[in-house]
């Protein structure tokens, strides 16, 4: 019997990581275009939901990494996707305005 079992071994970087890590890169490039802001927001949220899985689920430093820096630019996307949506609203009630 083993009294002390070992978690198990991922050579190999997450899906969940590499995931993460494009759609943050795909938020921040197209949070403010202004149709695709709202795309770009889908996407932030799905890496930020990608970068906290692939810290759980990996025990590869490289991967963790990956799923860390995934997680950081899916906040950053997220803020520019909502800067970009803000923008939006705000050029269409003036354009309806005008």
């Amino acid at each position: 019997m083993n009294q002390n079992p070992q978690p198990p071994k991922n050579d190999g970087l997450g899906v969940f990581s590499v995931f993460s890590a494009f759609l943050g890169i795909f938020s921040i490039i197209c949070g403010f275009i202004p149709v695709v802001c709202f795309v770009a927001l889908g996407a932030a949220v799905l890496a930020i939901i990608g970068g906290i899985v692939g810290r759980m689920k990996n025990y590869n430093p490289a991967s963790v990494k990956i799923a860390t820096i995934g997680l950081v630019l899916g906040i950053v996307g997220l803020v520019f996707s909502l800067l970009g949506i803000v923008c939006t609203v705000v050029c269409a009630a003036v354009c309806a305005a005008a």
